[in-house]
């Protein structure tokens, strides 16, 4: 009988090291950790069975990026009590690529408000100087209203007509540091002369990039090259012919970084529609500083001297006798974050991102003040990189725990309605509404999409069947596979999640 005793307690013994071991060696173990380190002041609600079956149901749906090997992360968090739903790899940090745009917009919404606004300020002395000081202000293009630049440009004339001026001796600009900024570090160079890559400045017209227009002429001679917005100071050298036949048609486009020169190169049909090309102007600052004294001069505005870039200090301003006269101002960061969020544009992010810093607007400076941000809110910065504001850098890295942190921080505070609706909205708005094709997932998702080779990604806001505001963030690196691929994968997890429902009640509430 003891003999016996002595076996079944061993085998017991036995039973719970085997348990113990599987734990902590499989996939599922972290769920039961009842800590975060990157949260200090979140203190999780224990595992109940129910998730715990949801979490198998996860590890289902991802066996096909485990078979090809592809290297993710995932986290989900119940924001409403809190819990813990999946953790696989959350503290382990990736490249996110445009999920980056969470943190740059986030960090901004908190530590410059949702109503901030850049202002452009115009100073006019007695010998007819018009010296601009402007701040970054991204919106000077058609994205916000149509005709933008138009309606910025005079709104100007109208402004120095109103004060009595028909004629402009010299245009001085306040160059700012954009033009010492390091961003960029990181992005690929084949990309540089793309929209998507735009350089910041700190004036700017539509989005610092230009749209190539080619045109076909007759056989044998030069296509008809156009560029808008329409500028003199932007030069192309054409070296397109015009073809007969239409497999020739090849066309390919250099841009000179150090200068605004483009060379177009190659063949187009003779019966080709119009060709058109967005590319990124290799000096922004220069390109705005023509299109303004161009447009200035069509709205009626002579100007009889130079247009160059020079600061002046305060001390100047006074002993030039600088009085201010206007302001222009964008419209507020919660509407600009949208283009951000929703339309993930690029420019505006990096932008953003360089109007957080304190320190001269160095890429530095703003990842410093990023970090001191989240370092507040309790969220280990140890694995968070940020080379831009946009997520282009493949150098750029983060944590999936880390993104779904910021994503509680932003819901929990007094901007939480407006910071989720800044998100792409399935079924709605941005580039994630024609990305699922369940019904129960349409208007439940708020998220942010990210894309460059070799990385997916999507990070936001989804509701469970009771109405229980999860937050989720899933990060892939070294995929190859298409991007339908990583939709498909996703929507499914995000399916269980929409469809979720609490069999048991959570312990504490």
């Amino acid at each position: 009988m003891d003999k016996n005793m002595n076996k079944f307690q061993k085998s017991i013994k036995l039973f719970f090291i085997l348990i113990f071991a599987f734990l902590q060696t499989s996939s599922i173990y972290p769920i039961f950790q009842n800590y975060d380190s990157n949260v200090e002041q979140v203190r999780y609600q224990p595992i109940t069975s129910d998730i715990i079956a949801l979490h198998l149901r996860i590890n289902d749906i991802l066996a096909d990026y485990d078979s090809y090997g592809y290297n993710y992360g995932l986290r989900i968090e119940s924001l409403s009590y809190p819990q813990i739903f999946y953790d696989v790899k959350g503290d382990i940090p990736f490249v996110p690529a445009s999920n980056l745009k969470i943190i740059t917009s986030a960090a901004a919404f908190a530590l410059l408000g949702p109503d901030f606004r850049w202002e452009t300020e115009f100073y006019l002395n007695n010998h007819g100087n018009l010296y601009i000081r402007p701040s970054g202000d991204p919106t000077w293009n058609n994205s916000y209203s149509s005709g933008m630049i138009n309606r910025v440009t005079s709104s100007i004339a109208d402004s120095l007509h109103a004060k009595g001026f028909s004629t402009i001796n010299n245009i001085i600009i306040d160059p700012g540091s954009f033009q010492s900024s390091s961003l960029g570090m990181g992005w690929k160079e084949s990309n540089r002369m793309y929209t998507y890559s735009a350089k910041p400045s700190i004036i700017a017209f539509n989005d610092n990039s230009i749209q190539v227009n080619i045109n076909p002429n007759s056989v044998g001679e030069p296509a008809k090259i156009g560029i808008y917005p329409v500028n003199t100071g932007f030069e192309i050298i054409n070296n397109v012919n015009t073809t007969a036949t239409r497999s020739q048609q090849r066309l390919s486009f250099h841009t000179d970084q150090m200068s605004n020169i483009l060379t177009v190169s190659g063949n187009i049909w003779v019966n080709s529609r119009t060709q058109y090309r967005s590319l990124a102007i290799p000096r922004p600052e220069l390109y705005a500083l023509d299109v303004l004294v161009e447009k200035l001069e069509e709205f009626g505005i002579t100007i009889r001297g130079d247009a160059y870039f020079h600061a002046l200090s305060g001390r100047d301003i006074i002993i030039n006798n600088y009085s201010h006269y206007f302001s222009i101002y964008s419209p507020t960061l919660h509407e600009i974050t949208n283009e951000i969020n929703k339309r993930s544009n690029n420019f505006v992010a990096n932008q953003l991102f360089l109007t957080i810093s304190d320190q001269s607007w160095e890429t530095w400076g703003s990842e410093r003040i990023i970090k001191q941000w989240l370092i507040r809110n309790h969220v280990n910065i140890d694995d968070l990189k940020m080379f831009d504001g946009s997520g282009l850098a493949y150098l750029n890295q983060t944590t999936p725990s880390l993104l779904v942190n910021v994503l509680r921080i932003m819901a929990d505070s007094q901007w939480g309605n407006e910071f989720q609706n800044t998100l792409a909205i399935s079924g709605v708005d941005g580039t994630i509404r024609n990305a699922f094709q369940e019904d129960i997932l349409n208007q439940r998702v708020y998220a942010k999409s990210g894309y460059i080779s070799g990385v997916r990604g999507l990070s936001g806001y989804i509701r469970t069947h009771d109405g229980e505001l999860l937050a989720f963030s899933f990060l892939v690196n070294k995929d190859d596979s298409r991007i339908s691929n990583f939709n498909r994968i996703i929507e499914r997890i995000l399916v269980e999640l929409a469809t979720f429902s609490r069999d048991e009640i959570v312990m504490g509430l």
